[in-house]
């Protein structure tokens, strides 16, 4: 919803694509995107109509219309509530947060301050598959041979992080280090 800092737009230029211009599954998806796209949306709208009898405008306005703004606030919603509402155990100076309904609730992806905290571990979550539908597409993706090099942070990483800049109990943190 903002211009991007010109500073931005030059980095992003220099960013190495080469991996994803060599992906054949992606480069046809890029090129093929508005016909997929109508296909999936069409087939979308015609199975109430098939299956259910439904009216065609019934069908468009809930199997596609309502179906995309639900969409969209829910994925808003999150980015809101992920930085507003919650505990922030890894890193207390960012405003990512940490909200368990918010995990439940949209099947893991309200791990925003361990995410913020620690970007590159695919998990984006320090309870990894136990609370994630995106942790196991991702390692699903790995046992199927389509992700590689999958990064996360040990344990001793995460907790060494979670005393030094988190939201920690002053008794734990006495604990820590014998005092």
């Amino acid at each position: 919803m903002s211009k991007k800092h010109p500073a931005v737009r030059e980095y992003g230029k220099t960013i190495d694509m080469s991996d994803l211009k060599a992906d054949k599954v992606i480069m046809f998806q890029k090129k093929y995107y508005l016909p997929i796209y109508i296909f999936l949306s069409s087939l979308v709208v015609a199975v109430p109509v098939w299956l259910w009898n439904e009216t065609l405008t019934n069908s468009i306005l809930s199997s596609h219309f309502f179906r995309w703004i639900l969409y969209l606030n829910i994925t808003m919603c999150v980015n809101s509530w992920a930085h507003f509402f919650g505990t922030k155990p890894y890193d207390k100076y960012i405003r990512p947060i940490e909200s368990n309904l918010l995990s439940f609730l949209i099947v893991g992806e309200g791990w925003h301050n361990y995410h913020h905290t620690f970007p590159w571990d695919y998990q984006a979550a320090e309870y990894g598959l136990h609370y994630s539908l995106t942790t196991f597409l991702i390692e699903l993706s790995s046992y199927l041979g389509l992700a590689h090099d999958l990064k996360s942070a040990s344990q001793q990483t995460v907790e060494k992080r979670r005393l030094r800049t988190g939201n920690v109990p002053l008794k734990d943190q006495k604990n820590q280090h014998g005092s």
